[in-house]
């Protein structure tokens, strides 16, 4: 059974990263905090990963993505059952930046 997942809930509980770019080269909205690529990694490797998102179509992400990451797209992200039922885990999402 799908379950609604508000969009709002997402950018409360959300951590946003953006690949290539230092972190705090771009002012993150509120409820969101952008985090490096080595501090993905370093938490990737943690016991207390987090979920991670790709958030552009299956086909970009069959062609690329971070081992171990979800695709799921903006049209589906408030109906997807691929999120996680805590509410309060954290979840990165990503894409192939700016540009």
């Amino acid at each position: 059974m799908k379950r609604r997942i508000r969009f709002g809930w997402m950018v409360v509980f959300s951590i946003a990263l953006l690949i290539g770019l230092p972190a705090g080269t771009l002012k993150a909205a509120e409820g969101f905090h952008t985090i490096s690529t080595q501090e993905l990694k370093t938490w990737m490797e943690s016991t207390d990963r987090p979920t991670l998102v790709f958030s552009l179509s299956e086909i970009e992400y069959r062609e690329v993505h971070i081992p171990g990451s979800i695709c799921i797209t903006m049209e589906l992200m408030e109906v997807s059952d691929r999120m996680p039922d805590d509410r309060n885990s954290p979840i990165v999402f990503y894409c192939h930046g700016p540009g």
